[in-house]
């Protein structure tokens, strides 16, 4: 359902249809990145809790792991990691969790929005245009996380459809 989401979100954004790639690159995300104030990464995902620096994102050409992320310079106000179990983290130096969050924080993102376990696609594609139709109106991530949350509950109750977003960051 990336073609579905990228399109819900294209919309949301106010952007043409098909503005969106769908198939985006290692090198054309790290061009991109540096000047993007939102990212918003429709793919799989993969947390190693063997080696969490090695978590990857799976871009149309390879992955993208922790450790590459944090060499970005970013200067995005949101990322949005649209990918299962994007926002696990193994305790590592004073607990602080280890994974693809921790990484884009470092790499100078202001918040990141990611999963905590395996997310269905077609609810995720309902969910990320639930959460885009506030924030683009101007409410912050976390304000339009919970509309998205409670919009999302009431079409559809079990908590594996609505609560496996979190956002880190500051505000």
């Amino acid at each position: 359902h990336v073609s579905a989401e990228l399109a819900a979100v294209g919309a949301a954004l106010g952007l043409a249809p098909g503005s969106l790639p769908a198939a985006l690159g290692l090198a054309a995300l790290q061009d991109a990145a540096p000047q993007a104030d939102l990212l918003h990464l429709a793919c799989h995902a993969q947390f190693r809790a063997d080696s969490p620096l090695f978590s990857a994102l799976h871009l149309a050409d390879g992955a993208l792991t922790a450790e590459q992320v944090q060499g970005l310079r970013l200067r995005a106000r949101l990322v949005v990691l649209s990918a299962c179990e994007s926002a696990l983290g193994e305790a590592g130096v004073a607990d602080e969790g280890v994974g693809l969050v921790r990484a884009f924080l470092m790499a100078g993102a202001r918040r990141v929005l990611g999963s905590l376990w395996a997310v269905d696609d077609a609810a995720t594609c309902e969910f990320m245009a639930l959460f885009y139709a506030p924030w683009v109106a101007g409410e912050p991530a976390a304000a339009a996380l919970a509309q998205a949350q409670r919009a999302m509950r009431a079409r559809r109750p079990h908590p594996a459809h609505w609560a496996a977003f979190a956002l880190h960051g500051a505000a």
